[in-house]
């Protein structure tokens, strides 16, 4: 068997007309303004305008010498978590085609004891410098240069320019660390979100699974890439289908209506039925109009649909804005979906993204401006519940695809009706042994995007 080893932004239709990169805003004179003054009547203006919530901050007031993030978010209104004001550097500048300067890994971060921080690899991206270094899905990370890993400073092994890593694990309350060093230096390359695309024969059945990152659409390659995969499945004739999105944030709307052609009947798809609904404020809605508003099934990859009548999904609490898209807009029209994992985060807005005057260009303004529903009028708010709750194990993480892991191998087992292989394993003890490790507030933007 084959073993390979983050944004769900809903940019409205046509927001370069109304909101996107908004460089022809002329401010008020500001000539007496510091550059946080300035910078924080623009963000007052824009969320008094755009925002999905404007109505109900209209006669909010908030400190003028705060903070531009710390303004932003006591202007928020009570329900938003999500608006957000980026500075626009190499650390928490959002990309939204997958190309950007990194080691190529995604970490869950644990508190194991005391001080001390461990780093799970979930995913490495094929052909980054993680992956050429020879990192790996579940591989542990403890030290960094030398030093063991802390809460002052695990941050560092994702924005440093260069980091020597090792690897460790934790068997009976004592740390054992490798002696090989992993060196990487972030470089600049486009990320594969499709982390593996297999088909598995499960007794007499062929199940087609597919592992997707992150929604991104590069304008050129990603799309065709996620036709060609479910083309294979689809040309190797799988009886059963398994997406996995446990660690799928989200992304560009584009991708999440290419995935869900790609994957809703065909009829539906042909006849373009309705994936989501747009809600804006009532000054943009009647500005777009409702049926600009509308995101529709695209007939045009008819050629690699799949055609299902039925579904199994893998999610996790990180399974957000453009992965909850396709879930719930698929719903109302595939008449079986298995849910397997977690609840999903349940962001059910979407965001713009607006570009202050070109001396204040250091920030990016997200604010929330939408609100979307399926063509069922159901909303993702409160999260996805799972029809089946299954939690990955902590300190171990098998290679996608193995059916040793929780997630997967409770979908192959109600295809098939095999029990998860994990269960007979004499390394059980091992993978349920560090119920201590507290997982560390993620950083993990959570946007979706119509490019």
């Amino acid at each position: 068997m084959k073993k390979f080893f983050r944004l769900f932004i809903l940019l409205a239709l046509f927001h370069m007309l109304f909101a996107c990169n908004k460089d022809d805003i002329t401010p008020d004179d500001n000539s007496n303004l510091t550059v946080n003054e300035r910078m924080n009547k623009f963000i007052n203006t824009q969320m008094k305008d755009i925002y999905f919530w404007a109505d109900k901050i209209k006669e909010t007031t908030v400190d003028q010498n705060k903070e531009p993030e710390e303004f932003l978010k006591a202007l928020r209104y009570t329900e938003d978590i999500w608006s957000l004001l980026e500075v626009n550097d190499k650390e928490t500048r959002t990309f939204t085609d997958g190309k950007e300067k990194t080691f190529g890994y995604n970490i869950q971060f644990y508190r194991i004891r005391d001080s001390l921080v461990g780093g799970m690899i979930q995913y490495v991206y094929k052909g980054s410098p993680a992956a050429q270094a020879g990192l790996m899905r579940g591989d542990i990370i403890f030290t960094n240069n030398g030093k063991f890993l802390t809460e002052t400073n695990y941050t560092r092994i994702l924005t440093d320019e260069q980091v020597v890593l090792k690897t460790g694990l934790i068997f009976q309350d004592t740390l054992f660390v490798s002696r090989q060093d992993y060196s990487l230096a972030q470089e600049i390359f486009r990320q594969d979100p499709i982390l593996l695309d297999t088909v598995f024969q499960v007794g007499n059945k062929k199940v087609g699974y597919l592992v997707y990152s992150n929604f991104y659409d590069d304008k050129s390659n990603s799309l065709p890439q996620l036709s060609q995969a479910i083309g294979r499945i689809k040309a190797a004739s799988a009886d059963e289908f398994i997406l996995d999105l446990r660690y799928n944030t989200g992304g560009a709307v584009t991708a999440a209506r290419h995935l869900g052609s790609l994957l809703a009947p065909a009829n539906n798809v042909r006849n373009q039925d309705i994936l989501i609904r747009e809600q804006w404020n009532p000054t943009y809605q009647q500005k777009h109009g409702s049926e600009q508003l509308i995101i529709r099934f695209d007939p045009s990859v008819l050629a690699n649909n799949l055609d299902l009548k039925k579904i199994y999904i893998l999610t996790g609490e990180n399974t957000a804005s453009a992965s909850e898209v396709v879930i719930s807009g698929l719903r109302p029209y595939i008449s079986e979906m298995v849910i397997i994992g977690s609840q999903t985060h349940g962001k059910y807005v979407g965001m713009t993204q607006i570009t202050p005057p070109q001396d204040l260009q250091k920030w990016t303004l997200w604010p929330v401006t939408f609100a979307y529903t399926n063509a069922n009028g159901e909303s993702v708010k409160g999260g996805i519940p799972p029809t089946y709750n299954s939690q990955e194990y902590i300190n171990y993480l098998p290679p996608f695809g193995d059916p040793e892991d929780p997630l997967l191998g409770k979908a192959l087992e109600l295809i098939n009706g095999m029990q998860p292989v994990a269960a007979s394993l004499s390394r059980c003890n091992r993978k349920h042994a560090e119920v201590s490790w507290k997982p560390l507030s993620n950083t993990k933007k959570y946007l979706l995007i119509n490019p």
